[in-house]
């Protein structure tokens, strides 16, 4: 196996990080609903809780509890999400299909 075939999947790895770092770092208005991924080992609750206790909206839950989208009008807002444990911050324009509804519980 030589360089030129790991070309692509090297492509592959140096784009869609330098996307997720654009995503990541661009400026986030104060008020803007922002999409937060937290650790993946905590709970619906445990991530309720923390986005709560920063005194966060809650605008919609993710069908992955450990994210949600949230929003305040607090200055800094997104960086006392990072502080308090969220490992990702990005636009909540962005979210595409991972934010649909949960089904109800039957």
């Amino acid at each position: 196996m030589n360089f030129r075939d790991l070309l692509p999947a090297l492509c592959l790895l140096i784009g869609s990080t330098a996307i997720l770092g654009w995503m990541e770092y661009r400026p986030q208005y104060t008020g803007s609903p922002v999409f937060a991924v937290f650790s993946p080992f905590l709970t619906a609750d445990q991530t309720r809780r923390i986005a709560e206790n920063i005194g966060a909206n809650i605008v919609t839950e993710s069908r992955f509890p450990f994210a949600l989208i949230v929003q305040s009008d607090a200055p800094y807002f997104s960086r006392r999400l990072h502080e308090a444990g969220a490992w990702m911050v990005l636009d909540a324009s962005g979210r595409g299909n991972c934010m649909a509804m949960r089904p109800p519980n039957l």
